[in-house]
């Protein structure tokens, strides 16, 4: 790459930059005025922004350096502090995050990027089992403080990209005849996803001990 094109890449990054500075102060204002749906809009915004912004960057990095891909897609993964587990019964996911609603033109690759870095190296590290028949539950918890009217309803949560991103791994084939879907809205102490590949047949003993209220 010559270094005009690095220049190029450098002010595009500057004005993503420059993006990410104004939302972030448009979102500090709403959080003033109590416009929380809005407020939640923007913020959702500024971390996709920012997320493109890490991607270019790493990418530049990547092609312009020696850096090791690996070492650095497993680094990005344990900042994110997305947790992957095997129970004993069944996988459980931890995203400490909500995942994005659903709206054309947005993108949900700052969670899932991450997300599959995290899987890609519980993957090398554990060779898990692939679940052909299964139910992949999301527990979407939302902070108590968090307003009730700006809760999603669950068909305008973007959870089939993150499924397809958990299936590559932890799912032998997510069609319908194979896996189903649930989704449960929770309190807790703060805002995150938990996701739970349960073998079809725990799925009874799952429910006995997440009870859908």
């Amino acid at each position: 790459m010559n270094k005009n094109a690095i220049q190029k890449r450098y002010i595009g990054l500057q004005g993503q930059m420059e993006r990410i500075s104004y939302l972030l102060n448009r979102s500090k204002q709403l959080i003033l005025e109590g416009g929380y749906r809005e407020y939640r809009e923007t913020s959702g915004d500024v971390a996709r922004l920012m997320e493109k912004a890490a991607v270019s960057m790493r990418e530049l990095v990547l092609e312009t350096t020696f850096a090791e891909k690996r070492e650095q897609m497993d680094e990005i993964a344990e900042i994110h502090g997305i947790t992957i587990e095997h129970t004993g019964l069944w996988y459980k996911i931890i995203i400490p995050a909500l995942l994005p609603g659903k709206r054309p033109g947005r993108s949900c690759m700052f969670i899932e990027t991450p997300l599959r870095y995290a899987l890609d190296r519980y993957a090398r590290e554990h060779n898990p089992e692939r679940l052909r028949e299964c139910v992949v539950c999301f527990r979407h918890i939302y902070h108590p403080d968090f307003p009730e009217r700006a809760v999603r309803d669950h068909d305008n949560i973007e959870a089939k990209k993150v499924q397809d991103v958990i299936a590559d791994k932890l799912i032998v084939d997510d069609t319908g005849l194979y896996c189903s879907n649930l989704n449960v809205t929770v309190m807790g102490e703060k805002d995150a996803t938990e996701i739970y590949v349960v073998p079809a047949a725990l799925f009874p003993e799952w429910l006995k001990m997440h009870p859908v209220e």
